[in-house]
């Protein structure tokens, strides 16, 4: 396998880009539930606020204790909102580091199986590609390693691998087996 340290953290833009704007799709479906949630939380206050103002009406309340209510209201209608916006931030740049370190393990082994394609059309069949056994597509890269061994067998050598099967013929012929 191939462990050397990347070089290049923005590897393949095109399929990178893909795929966080699918974690970042995921995203927004989030922040709108949260903010759903918040619009519900808002009514609950509102209704709250009408009950004050309900105690008002019927003089169960004193001008200090409605006072009060309302600031406790307030405060927590600030608190909730600073704990959404937080919960929200911390979900988005998580999930953003997740789909770019995700996207990594796919575009690190296309890029590394381009490279080897353009080094074998300058004239290196002997090249095969490697990953990190932590990327993805392993069983891809097998075949395409697979394919080059084929190609090389069958098109480059054939006539050393023609050479071996005769030289095995021959030894079987003077053996007797």
């Amino acid at each position: 396998m191939f462990y050397e340290r990347r070089s290049r953290y923005y590897i393949d833009p095109e399929i990178q880009n893909f795929i966080m704007k699918t974690f970042v799709g995921s995203i927004v479906v989030i922040v709108i539930g949260l903010a759903l949630l918040f619009i519900r939380m808002n009514v609950y206050m509102h209704n709250s606020s009408d009950i004050i103002q309900q105690g008002i009406h019927l003089g169960q309340m004193s001008s200090e204790a409605i006072a009060k209510e309302k600031s406790e209201l307030l405060m927590g209608d600030v608190k909730f909102t600073f704990q959404l916006f937080m919960i929200v931030l911390f979900v988005q740049i998580w999930l953003s580091l997740l789909a770019f370190k995700f996207s990594h393990k796919i575009a690190g082994p296309i890029y590394h199986l381009k490279r080897v394609i353009k080094d074998i059309k300058k004239g290196d069949v002997s090249l095969r590609a490697r990953i990190r056994r932590t990327d993805k597509l392993h069983g891809f890269v097998d075949e395409f390693n697979s394919l080059l061994d084929f190609y090389e067998d069958n098109y480059i050598h054939p006539k050393e691998k023609n050479k071996k099967i005769l030289s095995i013929d021959t030894k079987k012929t003077v053996t007797g087996s």
